[in-house]
């Protein structure tokens, strides 16, 4: 999966957030959201990032100090 197909994901998920970053590992694309509305550098605290599978398109929210095994 390339990642524009990542944010499309993530972005039909998230209606009313944009995409402020990405981070790429061999199984998934981390996806950093914020609020469309926003006009600030960064991102609001606690917005969510996304996580999605690179071979089977699935979408996981990531949370702050949550592990989450089988993404490397």
């Amino acid at each position: 999966m390339i990642l524009a197909d990542a944010i499309n994901l993530v972005l039909a998920e998230y209606p009313g957030m944009k995409a402020i970053g990405a981070a790429e590992s061999a199984d998934a694309w981390i996806i950093g959201l914020d609020f469309t509305s926003s006009t600030d550098d960064h991102p609001v605290p606690g917005t969510p990032s996304a996580a999605v599978e690179k071979h089977q398109a699935f979408c996981m929210t990531l949370f702050r100090g949550r592990k989450v095994s089988g993404i490397t």
